[in-house]
């Protein structure tokens, strides 16, 4: 189990909110950032941070197959 933060963001980055959740996995947590793209329609994306480091973002994007490889 990891710690994470999602920051779901307008398009000129600014973050609508934050949210924290203890998940068992990045695709748990690329999964629960899709749920807050749903719950926050001016977002553009979620970005997420699992301890002190950005591991993934989530773009509002119909194609999207899963973590940014440039935060792995």
């Amino acid at each position: 189990m990891s710690e994470y933060l999602f920051y779901p963001e307008r398009a000129d980055g600014v973050s609508l909110t934050l949210d924290h959740r203890t998940l068992d996995s990045e695709q748990a947590a690329v999964t629960h950032a899709r749920r807050l793209l749903g719950e926050h329609r001016k977002a553009a994306r979620v970005v997420v941070w699992r301890d002190d480091k950005r591991v993934l973002e989530v773009p509002r994007s119909a194609n999207f197959l899963g973590p940014d490889p440039r935060y792995a």
